[in-house]
């Protein structure tokens, strides 16, 4: 049959359409009933009368039986696993250690179970942030009463980092943590001691850990070996073992009142499960798996109340480092491009102060060897040595007297410009020879009378507007003599 459907917020109308009318089937209330997916292609709707309905499923109507599912998750009875005490749980779902449990809730254990199968190869696993409609809709999914196992709800349909965000957010908001508030400060002078060594630390914190309620401790256990499974693919997923201990650190161990102190101190909260995963064989006698601490070296810890870094090694592992010779410092471009620097500076400095010849051969006496001083060791021939080191020398070598070459010549004509500068301006450096100045001090005399002469002369001599005016009234006299002339012969 086709039936249309009117979802409401706390009841479902079913209809069959009769022409422009709809005719009432069902009147379901949301809190009484449930809706589950029944076998492929089909979601059955149970009623409280103890009727169900099956629906198949189609591309058009999977839509809208997934928002009539959700919205009776709304009104089913949630929080009987999150937020809930361990114990609780665990009697709850019978799985308590004294019912012939294995003491892992029943959500722990199927998520998981899935990220072992699924997403251990996945970057950033457990670190990533998902998306928080989906965490909160898969949230409310597995804390309902109503269901016995969690078959009905499609993990692979969901993002991996989505999953793993639920498993992290049952241990926050664990009302008591994994390691009880009474355990967090004897936990915590340990790690504010930091003239203890890594083996008497680890000593140290396994008394406590024995120490913890036996339900605590599986639940413990089975988180620590699911880390260290994460951590032996760090080199896909990119979780070493110090980014586990930054993501489940709080959310394991935390202090019943936290202060800025507590958040001061969280690099030596996480040490604590650093050392938890990698020495975990040593606390609890549980061998790591074969691929996670076979090649990569161990975390460093930070100790002390003002958080020194604590290699992880014994005092005869450091003995043996300190024997072996340490190695020479690389040459980096950095060093090979300042080098030259200085010795240009130096080298142009030295030659304006002591070198007066302008010739490029007497300023490369310099960098000649004094006799007195010892010749520079010379290696055997039969020592190795590397082509790319003599290339890299000779290469650095060319460029620096090259560069030398330039600065010295530039040096000798700042000093040629500067002596010639000086003699114009009567510095005391014209002054070195006497000759000289008795030959300037003629020059200028000459120059002096010959300026006089010339002064003189040209007053002598008559201005060109005097000789403009004088030509002009010798003309006006001789036309007016010639007007006289004219008058008189008319006459």
């Amino acid at each position: 049959k086709k039936l249309h459907f009117f979802l409401f917020n706390d009841i479902i109308l079913l209809t069959k359409a009769q022409g422009d009318r709809y005719k009432l089937l069902h009147n379901i209330e949301l809190v009484k009933s449930s809706m589950e997916a029944s076998s492929e292609g089909f979601y059955e709707l149970a009623f409280p009368t103890n009727e169900k309905l099956q629906f198949r499923v189609t591309d058009k109507s999977l839509e809208n039986l997934e928002r009539i599912q959700k919205q009776i998750f709304k009104h089913k009875k949630t929080g009987v696993i999150f937020g809930i005490p361990l114990e609780q749980v665990l009697h709850a779902e019978k799985r308590h250690l004294n019912d012939g449990g294995n003491g892992i809730p029943r959500v722990v254990e199927y998520i998981v179970e899935f990220l072992r199968k699924n997403a251990l190869q996945a970057e950033g696993l457990l670190r990533v942030t998902g998306n928080f409609e989906r965490i909160e809709r898969l949230k409310r999914m597995l804390d309902n009463s109503s269901l016995k196992d969690f078959d009905s709800i499609r993990l692979e349909d969901l993002p991996v980092h989505d999953v793993a965000a639920v498993l992290r957010i049952y241990f926050r908001e664990m009302p008591v943590p994994v390691i009880p508030f009474e355990y967090y400060e004897p936990l915590m002078e340990i790690q504010r001691d930091a003239d203890l060594e890594i083996s008497v630390r680890v000593q140290s914190i396994k008394k406590i850990i024995n120490e913890l309620p036996a339900t605590s401790t599986a639940l413990l256990k089975y988180l620590i070996r699911f880390l260290q499974e994460v951590e032996a693919q760090s080199h896909v997923n990119k979780m070493t073992v110090s980014n586990l201990a930054i993501v489940f650190g709080p959310n394991l161990i935390r202090a019943k009142v936290e202060t800025v102190q507590c958040a001061l101190e969280m690099p030596l909260l996480q040490g604590i499960v650093q050392i938890l995963i990698e020495h975990s064989e040593t606390v609890w006698g549980i061998e790591p798996p074969p691929s996670a601490r076979c090649s990569r070296p161990l975390s460093t810890l930070f100790v002390g109340r003002d958080l020194q870094q604590l290699s992880q090694l014994t005092a005869s592992e450091r003995a043996q480092q300190r024997k072996k010779p340490p190695l020479p410092p690389e040459r980096t471009s950095a060093t090979r491009q300042s080098t030259p620097g200085f010795i240009k500076h130096d080298v142009v400095r030295h030659s304006q102060k002591t070198v007066t010849s302008n010739s490029i051969r007497d300023r490369m006496k310099i960098f000649e060897q004094s006799p007195e001083s010892p010749a520079p060791a010379v290696k055997p021939p039969n020592a190795p040595q590397s082509p790319s080191s003599k290339a890299r020398r000779n290469t650095s070598l060319a460029v620096t007297k090259e560069k030398l070459n330039l600065n010295l010549v530039e040096g000798g004509r700042r000093n040629t410009m500067l002596s010639q500068s000086a003699g114009r301006l009567g510095s005391p450096r014209a002054k070195l020879s006497p000759r000289k100045d008795k030959k300037d001090k003629k020059k200028r005399k000459e120059e002096k009378s010959k300026r006089k002469s010339e002064k003189s002369k040209r007053k002598s001599k008559p201005s060109k507007k005097d000789s403009k005016g004088e030509s002009k009234k010798s003309k006006k006299k001789s036309k007016d003599k010639t007007k006289e002339k004219r008058s008189k012969s008319k006459q």
